[in-house]
């Protein structure tokens, strides 16, 4: 588990100690922060430059992101490669404009403040802004990569919405992160009040919500015109893959980095803090989304209080905006932009999809009266369009089994924005849609005599429950959580084999194969119907059982059940057939070489898929 909140810290050290710690003064223009606890949130206020801003997040949140923000960023960089180091540094040098001097002072702050070494958090901000490794690389190389035993890393499952209730945009937002524990156990909100050196205004004032300890508005927030902005990091990086199954040469990736040009690309949080600093309409944010381009592949959905709405494709080769578009999932509106993307596998593109096509629905049904539950109840939707049944736990579904951050946001042309906010789950682990979402006032929010106290209304839209849907949903979260965190693969799988549910056994059937179990997992298979498994975890109960079959020296049984699998979905002419081209590749190259060792890697949980199979 992770540490405790801050306050929850300084609390165990002394009874006494007061639900507030400030540094500076409140009323003035020198640099000031605050830190609190309200219901779950860690609260900040903090006013000043960069630099002064990225010292006081550093200290007054120092015992939380030593226990979150370091272990993930450590988490992290071990899962690569260590050839790959000196690539990394490399290529970091090649985007002068990634960390400008505002992100540079703010950085050193922060490094200072925890004792980190120079570099730490322009190292970690440039890896989270780049996504999965092998994407990241095809950056370096203009082409697609999957690197040999190396599975699927940041793919997002988030999804937002933007709608109207009478004079009122109304905006939400769940935002997931496939880290697991390296999150913070609870959501931190930050109300930002940015100065110059000489003390006056350097932009508007905003609040943010972070879930990765981030000192940037890199996810979701809104500032005091009540311009709203969400973002969506998308599966890949504007490539197209080869035959499926590309590979990579280190020699010659190292050596395309090191005579490779500089780039003009800049990070995605400052785009999203430029654009909350900056800008106080939807026409603004898209003049600032054109002016910076990412480093890796976005979208932006933007609102504001007329009821303009947008969402901005964002690549490092070019920027589209869609004006009046409500919904945006991990997946481009722009079809030519979606037709470049890679494809590693077809459960986060389907996923994608299909969130967006049942979130249009939902959103569709409340165009002009989009209350506070009716955009709450999108939130926790876990219809999946794919089976045409309610289901505990899904890629194509609105709430993701990974969500960590859950916010309703209204905005009004006479009224401070508002927000809803849902109350982290101690265990930090349960999704987020499903909790109580509490109201925080923005103007109030900035007012530290106010808050707690007067920040909260005391507003509390309470979630029910769906006891047998929640109990799964608890079971297969937990086995995430073995997975990444504990790396107890035999754990996560023992937990998945408790769930009455066919998805789970067919993943806990690939656990059990990757592990060497290979009897066992044949167990979990039969007990998974295919028939009541979503298409593309159908693709994966075909290969599995050829693959199982071909493992234990029945190649005969292995053939057919490629063959089998191979027909059924080459004959496939549904709305995401395009996505089963990575696996029939794979299913192709096993009938090529019969008797060829297969090797098992293991599935990812999130996306009940198996992202390292297209690596040959």
């Amino acid at each position: 588990m992770l540490p405790a909140p801050l306050l929850a810290v300084l609390i165990a050290h002394s009874a006494a100690a007061e639900p507030v710690i400030c540094e500076g003064t409140a009323a003035g223009v020198g640099p000031y922060g605050c830190v609190r606890e309200i219901a779950g949130h860690t609260v900040l206020n903090l006013r000043g430059t960069d630099a002064q801003i990225g010292a006081l997040y550093g200290r007054l949140k120092a015992n939380e992101l030593r226990g979150a923000y370091v272990p993930m960023m450590e988490g992290m960089y071990g899962e690569l490669p260590a050839s790959f180091e000196r690539m990394w540094r490399g290529y970091l040098g090649k985007f002068p404009r990634f960390l400008d001097d505002g992100m540079k002072e703010r950085a050193q702050g922060l490094e200072g403040a925890l004792g980190l070494p120079a570099g730490t958090i322009a190292r970690f901000a440039w890896f989270t802004e780049l996504g999965t490794v092998g994407p990241a690389i095809a950056l370096a190389t203009g082409g697609g990569v999957q690197l040999d035993g190396v599975t699927g890393g940041t793919v997002g499952g988030c999804t937002s919405f933007v709608a109207q209730d009478g004079e009122t945009t109304v905006h939400a937002r769940n935002v997931d992160y496939w880290g697991m524990g390296y999150w913070q156990p609870h959501a931190t909100l930050v109300f930002v009040d940015p100065r110059t050196a000489s003390g006056g205004r350097d932009g508007h004032r905003y609040a943010q919500l972070s879930d990765l300890g981030e000192l940037w508005a890199g996810t979701t927030g809104v500032n005091e015109r009540g311009l709203v902005v969400t973002t969506h990091l998308h599966v890949s990086r504007d490539v197209a893959p080869l035959d499926g199954a590309l590979t990579l040469s280190s020699l010659g990736l190292f050596t395309r980095v090191k005579l490779s040009k500089p780039r003009a690309e800049v990070g995605v949080y400052r785009i999203v803090e430029t654009m909350l600093r900056r800008a106080g309409s939807v026409a603004e944010a898209g003049l600032v989304a054109r002016s910076m381009r990412p480093m890796g592949s976005w979208s932006f959905i933007v609102s504001d209080p007329s009821g303009a709405r947008a969402v901005i494709d964002a690549t490092p080769r070019e920027v589209q905006v869609h004006v009046g578009e409500s919904v945006a999932t991990n997946l481009y509106v722009n079809k030519e932009m979606q037709a470049r993307e890679l494809i590693p596998s077809r459960g986060p593109v389907e996923g994608a999809r299909l969130r967006l096509q049942r979130a249009q629905t939902l959103v569709a049904a409340h165009p002009e009266d989009m209350g506070v539950d009716d955009a709450i109840a999108i939130l926790r939707d876990r219809y999946d369009v794919a089976t045409g049944t309610v289901r505990a736990v899904s890629p194509n579904t609105v709430a993701s089994p990974d969500a960590t951050q859950s916010v309703v946001i209204r905005t009004h042309v006479d009224r401070a924005p508002q927000l809803w906010v849902a109350v982290p789950h101690q265990d930090g682990y349960f999704p987020s849609p499903f909790a109580d979402f509490i109201h925080v006032d923005f103007e109030a929010g900035f007012d530290v005599e106010r808050c707690p106290a007067g920040c909260t209304s005391g507003d509390v839209r309470r979630y029910g429950g769906d006891a047998r849907l929640d109990a799964t949903l608890a079971g297969w979260v937990d086995a995430m959580r073995l997975q990444r965190d504990a790396h107890d693969l035999p754990g996560a799988r023992s937990r998945l084999q408790t769930l009455d549910d066919p998805a789970a056994w067919l993943m806990a059937a690939w656990l059990g194969a990757s592990v060497g179990d290979l009897a066992g997992a044949k167990k979990d298979l039969m007990r998974a119907d295919a028939l009541a498994l979503a298409p593309a975890q159908r693709l994966i109960f075909g290969l599995l059982r050829g693959d199982l079959a071909r493992a234990g020296g029945n190649e005969p049984a292995a053939v057919l059940a490629y063959q089998d699998t191979l027909g059924a979905f080459e004959a496939d002419t549904g709305p995401n057939a395009d996505l089963n081209a990575p696996m029939l590749s794979v299913l192709r190259a096993r009938l090529a070489h019969p008797g060829r060792k297969v090797r098992f890697s293991a599935p990812d949980l999130k996306f009940q898929d198996v992202l390292g199979l297209v690596v040959r």
